[in-house]
């Protein structure tokens, strides 16, 4: 990670800053991760973890990416295609592979149009 970081360019260092800083302002400590109720804001989030590079190899040999999201709505089983619509929705920009993607039912204001999405990273050893 720090390699990577390093080989970055004035723009892309910028960017990733830009993201720590939105961790830092956004995240408690109780969760490991951040949420996110705009996906302008979790698409520049998502570019700049991903100049970091940080992957493990899967079991085809091919590095595989450890972040996950966890997209949060009310009514996600009592209507039906709401979970691929909310799936296109989030996952338009970031192109997220299926096993990158998590639902949990969850009762939202009425502020959380798309509902809400909560980044982690997945475990190495999972």
């Amino acid at each position: 990670m720090l390699v990577a970081a390093q080989s970055l360019n004035k723009t892309q260092k910028g960017m990733l800053i830009k993201a720590l800083d939105y961790f830092v302002n956004h995240s408690n400590r109780r969760d490991s991760g951040i949420s996110f109720i705009t996906r302008r804001s979790l698409d520049a989030f998502v570019t700049a973890i991903r100049l970091l590079q940080l992957t493990v190899s899967g079991h085809d040999g091919e590095h595989v990416e450890r972040l996950r999201i966890t997209i949060s709505a009310p009514e996600l089983n009592t209507i039906p295609g709401k979970k691929r619509a909310l799936a296109d929705y989030w996952n338009k920009r970031i192109g997220f592979r299926r096993y990158q993607i998590v639902f949990r039912e969850r009762s939202l204001g009425s502020k959380y149009k798309h509902g809400q999405v909560h980044l982690d990273l997945i475990a190495v050893e999972a």
